[in-house]
């Protein structure tokens, strides 16, 4: 076996630094969780109406968690829209980085509050109750392929240098 053989069965690094080209992805990522959170708000908002949620002891935490995932992608999006248009300000990043973190952490947070909205909810709201979750996984896993992106736009030297506190 010669080097250059050998050298090519190796795994390749993981780049470092910026991949621009991979703005569209992420955009479109992000697009998806804003399409999920949005069938995710109609959802609250229809239980919202019913006088089961208002009773329901945790639903004003998982309304308020509900805003703040809404809040933060639409910021991390007008974040990717300004980078596509040449905006690649340093704490525009650094605002892109976080909103993506606070998005998910406001997503797991609402998650549990549904998990005991699911276990409480009378039978003629379970099915409603139970599409919360569905719908938060899927705003989830979209969020999460758009982090993923956003780390491989940025590299992973800016990324991890802006990530927030744990």
């Amino acid at each position: 076996m010669t080097d250059s053989h050998a050298s090519s069965n190796k795994s390749q690094p993981t780049p470092t630094g910026p991949e621009p080209y991979r703005l569209t992805e992420v955009q479109h990522a992000l697009e998806q969780s804003i399409a999920a959170d949005e069938t995710l708000s109609s959802i609250c908002y229809q239980l919202r109406c019913s006088a089961f949620a208002r009773d329901w002891d945790g639903w004003e935490e998982a309304h308020r968690e509900c805003m703040l995932s809404n809040h933060y992608r639409l910021t991390a999006s007008g974040c990717l829209k300004r980078m596509a248009m040449g905006d690649w300000h340093e704490t525009l990043l650094m605002t892109l980085v976080q909103c993506l973190y606070l998005a998910r952490r406001a997503d797991r947070i609402k998650q549990g509050y549904f998990h005991r909205l699911c276990g409480s909810a009378p039978e003629g709201f379970r099915p409603t109750a139970e599409l919360l979750l569905v719908w938060t996984r899927h705003a989830e896993t979209h969020l999460q392929q758009a982090m993923v992106g956003a780390q491989h736009l940025l590299g992973t030297r800016q990324w991890t240098r802006w990530m927030p506190e744990t």
